[in-house]
């Protein structure tokens, strides 16, 4: 059975630019405004959900479990929360069950988009 891998969908580098800009535009309503300002809670928020968006469809972020084949053997094994199929990559198709280096196996997301 193959694994899946998953591609991180967004670059790191304009993750950081645009959390960037969004702090610094907070910290500078913050100042000019008020933090009880609506754009101050409008600058916020977005940084909210863009750093939450970030973390959830991000690879890494995984729901570890463990797997008891048919053979009586169990595997650790780790699922991506979201993933996008044209993210996907499968490894080993040899039809094995094998477990990677790092002693993980590594499945299909729960959400798949």
């Amino acid at each position: 059975m193959a694994q899946t891998y998953y591609s991180r969908p967004y670059s790191t580098k304009w993750l950081f630019i645009i959390v960037g800009i969004l702090s610094v535009s907070y910290i500078g309503l913050c100042i000019t405004k008020g933090p009880t300002h609506p754009a101050s809670h409008a600058a916020i928020t977005a940084l909210f959900i863009v750093t939450c968006g970030a973390i959830l469809v991000d690879p890494e972020t995984t729901y570890e479990t463990r797997k008891v084949l048919d053979d009586g053997r169990e595997v650790a094994v780790r699922r991506p929360l979201i993933g996008f199929k044209s993210q996907e990559r499968l490894v080993g198709l040899t039809g094995g069950y094998e477990v990677r280096v790092d002693g993980w196996r590594y499945e299909e997301a729960l959400i798949r988009i």
